[in-house]
């Protein structure tokens, strides 16, 4: 794999996600400001329900239509039988829950905006559903300059249509329509320059139902799992306490959630080549994912804590003083971030090799620990008993996920130590740094934190070498051995 190719996908990825995320968060800030508390709560209640339904709807296949079509770029078979399958499912899971809506007892204006959102499921990127499937081509052949491009202009429209809330009067119903139909550009574009670049025609067909449906199915489970895991604590706090903790609680997911792109973004970057590795150069996949982990941890540590010390002002300087009480579970949540992350990868990993029921596994575990902790801690502790629950379990998945590769024989090339060295002196400059004012503590703070990464030696000279190679970035020998 030529490392032109690898450099132009990861800065599509790279730019195409930064600009996303940019755009899509002032669009979440704003309409956080311009609806109150309550509001925001009771949108984030119906997308969390929402997103769980879109999970059923998913079944697990986009991973192995991604490996699969990895393997055979010129099969479209894989694509056209998960499409067929998840229009199947849709229809029967959109009927049910609006069947399930009416037996609850949900508002009319309950229902009428969670059957917009549902429409969202099949052209939104949010959703990472049908579209996803449809960005397959891309993502193998390394061109995702296309979807990211296509998804910059979805959010732009969001964006476009937030600012309008104040002058249109617009309020909840406005802004769901906005945020489903903001998708739809992206969606059509998405689809013409998948027929003209790579010849892609749908055509309805199950000739590969029966094969990736058995492959999918524990991780049909695991991404289900997943979904429960970030979404079902925001429907706890609707039910157990009220729309305002909910608020509060989601301004916290709000501002941590974006992260995740990140991870997705390397994870999309490295399996095409990890799983042609497979049998052919197993210590070139472990040098790889050692390195992505150690990366993983860098960014989502940093992000921790710059938080960290300084979160109150942060959260109130971007959501404004109404969600001032946000800053406690976003602390815990970002924490948390730093085990979920390095799992994320790992599961990847296990999923090139064919192991994803460890993946179901791992998923169960957390939801479990996470559900049974939230439920004893949220009476007491309201909108701080989610993010602690996630600190714990996250904490507790990484641990098995770790045994499990140890278990299998599918080791990393990590020094436990030296991480733990670099991560406690990266917390006390934090420490240090946090007694001065907000704008210095954010110039300052990332300049103390290369510091240390290079002058405690981060990086091998080894890693740095393949780090710096693919942005053709050549050093000497002599000073790369000098690390």
């Amino acid at each position: 794999m030529h490392l032109d190719k690898i450099l132009k996908n990861i800065i599509s990825l790279t730019v195409g996600n930064i600009l996303n995320l940019l755009l899509n968060f002032f669009s979440i800030v704003l309409t956080a400001r311009y609806l109150d508390v309550n509001l925001f709560g009771d949108f984030s209640y119906l997308i969390a329900i929402i997103g769980i339904l879109s999970k059923f709807i998913d079944m697990g296949l986009n991973p192995i239509i991604f490996r699969d079509t990895s393997k055979n770029p010129g099969d479209h078979s894989f694509m056209n039988s998960a499409i067929i399958l998840k229009l199947s499912s849709f229809i029967v899971f959109v009927v049910m829950f609006n069947a399930a809506a009416l037996i609850f007892s949900f508002s009319n204006a309950e229902i009428l905006l969670s059957n917009i959102l549902c429409v969202g499921i099949i052209f939104s990127a949010k959703y990472q559903n049908f579209r996803d499937v449809l960005e397959v081509p891309f993502k193998v052949d390394l061109k995702m300059h296309f979807p990211m491009l296509f998804n910059l202009i979805d959010n732009l429209l969001l964006l476009v249509l937030v600012l309008l809330m104040p002058v249109l009067n617009g309020g909840i119903f406005y802004f769901v329509f906005a945020y489903t139909f903001s998708n739809l550009p992206g969606f059509l574009f998405l689809l013409f320059m998948l027929g003209k670049k790579y010849g892609y025609r749908f055509r309805p067909e199950l000739s590969q139902a029966k094969e990736i449906i058995k492959q999918a199915l524990p991780l049909y489970g695991y991404s289900l799992l997943m979904v429960v895991y970030q979404q079902a604590d925001i429907i706890l706090l609707k039910y157990f306490k009220d729309s305002y903790a909910t608020g509060i609680f989601s301004g916290a997911v709000r501002l941590s959630f974006p992260l995740y792109i990140f991870p997705t973004a390397l994870i999309a970057t490295i399996f095409p080549s990890i799983s042609k590795n497979m049998g052919l150069n197993e210590k070139q996949n472990t040098s790889v994912m050692s390195l992505g982990i150690k990366v993983v941890i860098l960014f989502s540590f940093f992000v921790a804590l710059f938080v960290t010390f300084k979160s109150e002002e942060i959260v109130t300087m971007i959501l404004g003083g109404s969600y001032r009480l946000s800053s406690k579970p976003l602390v815990f949540l970002l924490w948390s971030q730093v085990f979920i992350f390095i799992s994320f990868m790992i599961n990847d990993y296990l999923t090139a090799y064919k192991m994803q029921k460890w993946n179901f596994i791992y998923a169960a575990l957390m939801v479990v620990i996470n559900l049974g902790i939230t439920l004893m801690l949220i009476m007491d502790l309201s909108y701080v008993a989610p993010a602690v629950s996630k600190i714990i379990s996250g904490f507790a998945g990484l641990s098995f996920i770790f045994y499990i590769t140890r278990k299998i024989k599918l080791n990393f090339t990590l020094s436990f130590i030296k991480i733990a060295v670099w991560g406690v002196s990266s917390a006390a400059v934090f420490y240090l740094l946090a007694y001065l004012s907000l704008p210095l503590y954010i110039i300052l703070s990332p300049v103390f934190f290369v510091a240390v990464i290079i002058g405690l030696r981060y990086f091998s000279g080894e890693e740095i070498r393949k780090l710096l190679s693919l942005f053709k970035i050549n050093l000497s020998s002599r000073w790369l051995s000098s690390l």
